[in-house]
């Protein structure tokens, strides 16, 4: 099993697991956080560490099934051999998600406090995701 698919097991695990047993976790840390957002903060990230773990692997196959194989499999690696029509496509696209993550990053942080900064943040890694495809 290679290095990619661990990372993305692990973050199922995270994923399955981790909401499940937030509460407890911050319960054994220190009891003064119960009450306040930190246990559904946590149940969040967890959801958000498996978008991380799988992001290689979600946007390498986006990419060889949205244009040529030579265009480049994996993201890191997308700008490494890209055209520079592709590479100005690409940068334009960037922008645009980046100020879409500036505006829903304020937003989501003042409607839903810290889970609101996580859910833009996973939000940020799906439109990764996008942005590889197009």
């Amino acid at each position: 099993m290679g290095v990619a698919q661990k990372n993305t097991s692990l973050g199922f695990v995270v994923m399955t697991f981790g909401p499940s047993y937030s509460y407890s976790l911050i319960r054994m840390y220190d009891r003064r956080w119960i009450d306040g957002e930190a246990p559904k903060a946590l149940q969040y990230y967890c959801l958000y560490v498996f978008l991380l773990a799988v992001n290689g692997h979600v946007t390498g196959v986006l990419k060889f099934l949205s244009s040529d194989f030579e265009s480049g499999t994996v993201e890191a690696f997308m700008y490494s051999v890209a055209t520079e029509e592709q590479l100005q496509r690409a940068n334009v696209l960037s922008f645009i998600f980046s100020m879409i993550y500036l505006g829903q990053n304020a937003l989501l942080r003042q409607s839903a406090g810290a889970v609101g900064l996580v859910v833009a943040n996973s939000l940020s890694i799906l439109s990764d995701f996008v942005e590889c495809c197009c």
